[in-house]
């Protein structure tokens, strides 16, 4: 998560966003091992009508989206696997409509009126937690996480 601590901060961050200059990885723990080492999914994605922060493929009305998968390391039953999703449209602009000023506005998420910062800091905790299911399966598993190894994450 990033905030700017000044208007021409924000203004700078908002150009990357909107430039897409900035971009969001993630890795996952996959059961079994993909038969591949580098994959592109292409696929146009909207809101998932009742569920607005999860998203849906919909070849129709979606937004071009772009997701580049690379294995990072092979183990004897899983993969970890890295996705870099090089166009999130829904996140990003959610994220560069929120400033100093609208922080504070209220919007409905789930039905409940909260400040417009807290679905993002929700989005920062949910991904924590899926992190650390991460974290559990590779330990149980004798793996060892990005965040333990040697320089961290």
């Amino acid at each position: 998560m990033v905030f700017a601590r000044d208007a021409e901060t924000h203004r700078a961050l908002n150009i990357q966003f909107e430039d897409h200059e900035a971009w969001k990885v993630y890795q996952a723990i996959v059961e079994g091992n993909p038969k591949w080492d580098e994959k592109v999914a292409r696929h146009p994605l909207r809101a998932n009508v009742g569920h607005k922060h999860r998203t849906m493929v919909d070849n129709k009305n979606g937004k071009p989206s772009e997701t580049r998968f690379r294995v990072i390391k092979r183990y004897s039953e899983a993969a970890l696997v890295e996705a870099l999703k090089a166009s999130f449209e829904y996140c990003d602009r959610a994220y560069a409509e929120v400033d100093d000023a609208s922080a504070g506005d209220t919007v409905t998420m789930f039905g409940t009126r909260v400040s417009r910062v807290y679905p993002l800091i929700y989005n920062v905790a949910h991904d924590n937690e899926h992190y650390g299911n991460l974290v559990t399966y590779m330990r149980l598993n004798k793996m060892v996480p990005p965040s333990s190894q040697a320089g961290g994450m």
